[in-house]
């Protein structure tokens, strides 16, 4: 990033750590030798800091599509300078999603969370419930990035319990499932931007956007679980349906004990 040539050769002191190093990376901490900020420099950490396509996304992207499970063991066994880091790559496409969102879909009248807590209706009641469910969707849809954090946790504990047998640990599952919800965000934002094409079609009262939505969902984690845990398509697709419906169940059920406690102090 440097705007000056620097000498390889010439002893440099590490303005971060002290160091006294050659190059032009201090080889302790690895801060780079420059003069002075220039608009290339904060064009390159930009760059760097926000996007690192060179160094991972667009690699990380492609093979979460064509080997998911391969593509999570590279990463956990020490790969990781290739690929983008998960919690990174998460945070990048709920992001993306959270800026388009207002430009993609209509505009319609909703209650605020703390309206659908605060309220006369008694937590527990039918009419808690309908409060439950539509704060629900609004976590989906407007704090994607929470309500996805929360996903993987309870994906992860339901899947180690499933895997106790194997090498992995909980933190490499979590990794897993971390490229999983990250993988999918980016599936939402353009199904999203498909939606007014398929507004009005349904199917036995299911809109056929929100059923077509879940075929990449079901078949990269089922993928993902049989290249992971190297198993067959049967086992995959078996464990994976109860994983998914038992993981996500507990996260709704534990998300609806904390909405109506809320309603109790609030």
């Amino acid at each position: 990033m440097s705007q000056t040539r620097i000498n390889m050769a010439t002893e440099i002191v590490c303005e971060n750590c002290g160091h006294i190093f050659q190059g032009e990376f201090c080889n302790k901490c690895g801060q780079q030798v420059f003069k002075r900020f220039s608009g290339l420099y904060l064009w390159h950490g930009l760059r760097e800091d926000l996007f690192e396509i060179e160094s991972g996304l667009l690699l990380t992207f492609k093979e979460l599509w064509t080997h998911p499970g391969i593509m999570v063991l590279n990463y956990i066994n020490g790969k990781t300078k290739r690929y983008y880091s998960p919690l990174k790559y998460l945070i990048f496409w709920t992001a993306a999603y959270l800026i388009l969102i207002p430009f993609t879909t209509r505009s319609e009248s909703r209650s605020s969370i703390i309206d659908l807590m605060i309220n006369s209706h008694s937590p527990f009641s039918r009419e808690s419930l309908d409060d439950f469910i539509s704060f629900w969707v609004q976590l989906m849809k407007m704090q994607t990035n929470i309500y996805f954090l929360g996903l993987i946790l309870f994906l992860s504990v339901i899947n180690y319990s499933f895997h106790q047998a194997n090498k992995f640990n909980l933190i490499e599952i979590l990794i897993l499932h971390t490229y999983f919800c990250g993988q999918f965000a980016f599936v939402i934002i353009i199904f999203t931007n498909l939606t007014p094409l398929f507004i009005s079609f349904e199917i036995a009262g299911f809109k056929i956007m929100d059923l077509l939505l879940q075929l990449p969902y079901w078949y990269l984690f089922i993928r993902m679980q049989k290249e992971f845990f190297s198993e067959t398509w049967n086992k995959a697709i078996l464990k994976g349906i109860v994983i998914l419906i038992v993981g996500t169940a507990t996260y709704l059920f534990f998300l609806f004990l904390l909405f109506n406690g809320m309603k109790y102090v609030l």
